[in-house]
C-alpha cells in the first residue's frame, strides 16, 4: 500500500461525486454524494438520515471523509460547519491535510466472498480468495467450471461483487493469470472503474482489513 500526502490546495472536488463520512475508524459509514464545493473553504455533502447523520448534527464531531477521484482515494478528517435537515446535507471545512492513496497499489487481502462471474455470455457462482483495489483472485466452487466458461488469458469477464453497504457492482475485469488444476482459480484486473466501483472496492477492502 502506497499512502501520500497531497497539499490541501492542490485537491480537486467536484460536485456529483460519491463519499463516505464517518466519525471515527471505528463508527458506520455514511453513504452520500457531493453536492456542493467553495475551494479552500467548505464541501457540501448530501447523504442519507440515518443515526449517524443525527450524532454528526446534534454534537458537531470531527468527521472522516473519504472520496475516489481519477484512480486515487483521498481521505482527510476535518470539523463540520454546519448541517441541513430536508434534505440532510453535512457542511464540511475544507481540511488541512489529505491522504491519497492511489488504488491499484493496495496490499492484497485474503477473504472469502460469494460472487457472480460472467464469461462467454455465461454465469456461474464464484468465491473470491483475496481481494485489492486492483484485482482479485477467484476460485470455482467445481473443476470443470472453468473450461466450460471457456476461461482464458487475457478474456475479459464481469463480476458480480456484493456489498452490505452498497449493494451489488457489477466490475469489468480482465483475466490475467490461470491455475488448470482439480480446483482452477484465476487472477483478474479490475478495468475502468467508475467513481462508484472504486469506492465500493476501497469500503470492502477496509471492511475485511477490520475483521481478518
Amino acid at each position: 500500500m502506497s499512502d501520500t500526502q497531497k497539499s490541501p490546495q492542490e485537491l480537486s472536488v467536484s460536485c456529483g461525486i460519491r463519499s463516505t463520512i464517518q466519525i471515527s475508524n471505528d463508527s458506520e459509514r455514511v453513504m452520500g454524494r457531493i453536492v456542493g464545493v467553495s475551494d479552500g473553504e467548505v464541501i457540501m455533502v448530501r447523504v442519507a438520515p440515518s443515526e449517524t447523520f443525527r450524532d454528526i448534527r446534534d454534537n458537531w464531531p470531527d468527521v472522516i471523509m473519504r472520496f475516489a477521484v481519477e484512480g486515487n482515494v483521498y481521505g482527510f478528517k476535518s470539523p463540520i460547519l454546519g448541517t441541513l435537515e430536508n434534505p440532510s446535507v453535512v457542511f464540511v471545512k475544507w481540511p488541512d491535510d489529505v491522504k491519497s492513496v492511489k488504488l491499484r497499489v493496495h496490499e492484497r487481502v485474503p477473504c472469502f466472498l460469494n460472487a457472480g462471474m460472467t464469461c462467454n455470455d455465461q454465469r456461474r457462482d464464484v468465491v473470491i480468495t483475496d481481494l485489492s483495489a486492483g484485482g482479485c483472485r477467484i476460485a470455482f466452487s467445481k473443476g470443470g467450471e472453468a473450461a466450460e466458461l471457456g476461461v482464458e488469458v487475457e478474456q475479459e469477464i464481469l463480476l458480480d461483487i456484493s456489498t452490505a453497504t452498497a449493494g451489488c457492482q457489477t466490475v469489468r475485469c480482465k483475466i490475467k493469470s490461470l491455475t488448470k488444476e482439480k480446483s482452477p482459480k484465476c487472477g483478474v484486473m479490475f478495468e475502468h472503474l467508475d467513481q462508484d466501483q472504486q469506492l465500493v472496492i476501497d469500503q470492502l477492502m477496509d471492511d475485511i482489513k477490520a475483521i481478518w
